[in-house]
């Protein structure tokens, strides 16, 4: 009934607003420590905070703000989780994350079409880090089924409506 609905709403925005930003940070603190050490991964974190982006945003929290953390997720990624250089995991691991990784930015670019082609970008990255054409072509193709994967209902939805695959 009148107002009172819309301040639940921005009440729980609000909420889910700082659990996301909350989660930023500390992936930006793990980013930054892989990155740099304690001193980045403190700078990182709080620096966030600091700008604080997400108040000037929180009426648009579905449109703008999750590029936020789906950015800092992939950056988590490619700084913490995929580490070449330890050579401590399997190559079976490594195609697991890069297929999941893949499949993480098939859901980021269905919210933010943005992301579409943020793993094409990143792939040189593989090939300057692994050193290799096979495992950087295994990776590759990899990620890029993972996010085709993620990718698909979203093909066959706009396919079922408008008689043609599009994003």
């Amino acid at each position: 009934e009148g107002e009172k609905g819309l301040n639940n709403m921005a009440i729980t925005m609000v909420r889910y607003q700082l659990i996301a930003d909350l989660f930023v940070i500390v992936l930006l603190f793990f980013s930054g420590r892989a990155i740099i050490g304690l001193l980045g991964g403190c700078l990182a974190a709080i620096l966030y905070a600091l700008f604080l982006p997400a108040i000037a945003m929180t009426s648009c929290v579905s449109y703008y703000y999750w590029a936020i953390p789906l950015s800092a997720l992939s950056l988590f990624f490619w700084t913490v989780v995929y580490n070449p250089e330890r050579k401590q995991h399997s190559l079976f691991f490594y195609v697991l994350i890069f297929l999941l990784y893949g499949m993480f930015m098939g859901f980021a670019a269905f919210i933010r079409l943005s992301f579409l082609f943020v793993p094409l970008a990143l792939m040189p990255i593989i090939f300057f880090r692994e050193k290799t054409f096979n495992r950087f072509l295994l990776f590759s193709v990899f990620m890029l089924t993972g996010q085709a994967l993620s990718l698909f209902p979203q093909f066959m939805i706009t396919y079922k409506y408008y008689s043609k695959f599009t994003l």
